[in-house]
């Protein structure tokens, strides 16, 4: 009588990252203006609390009413400006600056609030097996796919 087959479980790698981003005395400064946490690693973090994400950045803790500047503020960091304010192409600042950050920086994402049940990534077929297992539920914030 042949065997049953057997499943062999998948399993899923951990988002490593070589190094997380750490921020310079001025950076740390402004990160503190926005009440920002210190950066950690996204297998470490408590996701059911206000956060901000980048693959780049690790999981930062911002809480509620500061979730579009502190994203403008790294997306301007990432760029080498010191400030977003330094970003002339944008015209609504700091929004644009923010859907920027979410848009071009990989891995992007945010809870907002303790009480938000998903969390919001650009587009959610690009986030990996790790982060989705992380994150639970995510919400597309890109337009196009919300088609």
């Amino acid at each position: 009588m042949p065997s049953a087959p057997t499943s062999t479980p998948v399993q899923l790698q951990p988002i490593v990252v070589a190094k997380l981003f750490e921020p310079t005395e001025e950076q740390w400064q402004r990160m503190a203006e926005l009440r920002m946490s210190r950066p950690i690693a996204l297998a470490e973090a408590d996701l059911s609390n206000p956060f901000i994400y980048s693959r780049e950045h690790g999981v930062i803790y911002i809480p509620l009413g500061h979730h579009t500047e502190a994203r403008a503020t790294l997306y301007a960091w990432r760029l080498g400006k010191t400030s977003y304010m330094e970003l002339p192409h944008f015209t609504h600042l700091p929004q644009d600056a923010a859907d920027a950050f979410m848009k071009f920086v990989p891995g992007a994402a945010f809870r907002s609030s303790v009480m938000a049940k998903e969390v919001h990534v650009w587009n959610a077929r690009k986030v990996t097996p790790a982060e989705r297992l992380a994150f639970g539920a995510v919400r597309s914030i890109d337009p196009a796919a919300l088609g």
